[in-house]
């Protein structure tokens, strides 16, 4: 990851400085934990829905998709 950070250039081909380099990194950093925190409450709440250790497949996709909207997940409909 340090060689593609510091290999990063702007749109007229200047190198990035070492506080953009420094942003960046830190971005990576707080989105990774941010989603791992998202995923392991979306494990939570699944958890609690399903049958004790039943995988989320299609035939439980009625009763995950009502109880993720309440509690404000979104699916993306573009994936």
């Amino acid at each position: 990851m340090n060689n593609l950070l510091l290999s990063i250039v702007d749109h007229q081909g200047i190198p990035s400085t070492d506080q953009q380099i420094k942003d960046e990194a830190l971005t990576f950093v707080l989105a990774g934990n941010l989603m791992l925190s998202y995923l392991s409450s979306m494990q939570e709440d699944i958890d609690g829905i399903l049958p004790n250790g039943t995988e989320p497949t299609n035939k439980y996709f009625t009763t995950l998709v009502p109880f993720s909207e309440r509690k404000g997940y979104r699916l993306d409909e573009n994936a």
